[in-house]
């Protein structure tokens, strides 16, 4: 068990907007605010491995203003589409809502209500105060992580910037707390671990890109919350082999192999090294007829670069695992609007 956890500590799991944004795809539902499944898995894992008193979920006050934001531009994107549709028998009428940013931002509301029903805490972190904003351009000018690297646009990051404000503005307030940064970008990188260690002198971050290892530290503190008392659940033993497997370079192979051969077209002219995997879910296992090998079923998210455009698409992978090899036999595209960005 990594060193840095320990059973008398708390821990606040901060998500980037990445983590949480819901795309839409072609069934979109503007009546409605949700975030991505592995956002609210998160939430019932904590529950499922009963270590919520101990386990608290943070999401930062820019980020719920962002996810407003892409809310707001996707509903607009959709009704300016619509509208150069014309079809026999159909005419597209109004439905009394004339503030959409109103209506969705009560749904928003509505949403973090049930959240904040659930036995795991939910934590907003402030905007950073305005004391900090000289600091915020410092970082900016010295092109200082989470902005990007000398070589690249310095105001590129601004909204990271803020998010990491936020927490190390969260952590002088909550000594004590553990804190777990949760991101599916690189820009939270190790110089950024670097600076809240010496600012803090001691080892008490720990960021992830992954949800696999994300899933992995939640039963590490299980485990040294319960001591003897742990017992890993089935689930968790039948899937610790599957998740080495997607993180290896022979799944990225097969992947590739496979959607090219299925002439599988929505990843483009990626390449087979430029393929990133995440959000692994909706987990099926069962053997075979005749019990010799196990039957795989799970769904995963893709992103890649395609003409220096990073798109992601969500499949159902059908796998065999027989004497502990596994090998994909199928995957299919997953048309709906549950993929995430």
């Amino acid at each position: 068990m990594d060193g840095n956890l320990a059973m008398d500590k708390n821990y606040l799991i901060v998500l980037d907007t990445n983590a949480l944004h819901l795309s839409y795809g072609k069934n979109a539902d503007f009546t409605r605010f949700r975030c991505s499944n592995e956002f609210e898995g998160l939430f019932d894992k904590i529950e499922e491995l009963d270590i919520y008193l101990h386990v608290k979920v943070g999401v930062s006050e820019i980020t719920w203003r962002e996810l407003l934001q892409q809310e707001i531009e996707s509903y607009n994107e959709k009704i300016e589409k619509v509208r150069h549709y014309i079809f026999p028998g159909f005419k597209m009428v109004g439905d009394g809502i004339s503030d959409y940013e109103n209506y969705i931002n009560n749904e928003i509301q509505k949403y973090k209500n049930k959240l904040y029903s659930r036995q795991v805490e939910l934590v907003e972190l402030s905007i950073p105060s305005a004391d900090r904003f000289p600091g915020i351009v410092d970082r900016a000018l010295g092109k200082r992580a989470p902005f990007e690297g000398k070589d690249k646009k310095s105001d590129k990051g601004f909204k990271d910037a803020l998010i990491w404000e936020s927490v190390l503005e969260y952590k002088d307030h909550h000594q004590n707390d553990f804190i777990i940064l949760y991101s599916r970008d690189n820009r939270f990188d190790d110089e950024l671990k670097s600076e809240y260690e010496n600012r803090y002198n001691m080892r008490s971050l720990i960021i992830v890109n992954d949800q696999s290892e994300l899933s992995e530290i939640l039963h590490k503190i299980a485990k040294e919350i319960a001591g003897e008392d742990y017992v890993a659940t089935d689930t968790d033993d039948i899937n610790d082999d599957l998740f080495q497997w997607i993180k290896s370079r022979g799944f990225a192979y097969q992947f590739y192999k496979n959607i090219s051969v299925l002439n599988i077209q929505e990843l483009g002219n990626v390449s087979e090294n430029k393929l990133e995997f995440f959000n692994v879910d909706n987990i099926t296992r069962e053997l075979s007829e005749d019990e010799t090998k196990d039957l795989v079923s799970f769904t995963i998210n893709c992103n890649g670069l395609d003409e220096n455009k990073e798109v992601t698409f969500n499949y159902r992978v059908k796998a065999i695992c027989e004497n502990d090899i596994f090998s994909i036999e199928k995957i299919s595209v997953i048309e709906d609007d549950t993929k995430d960005e």
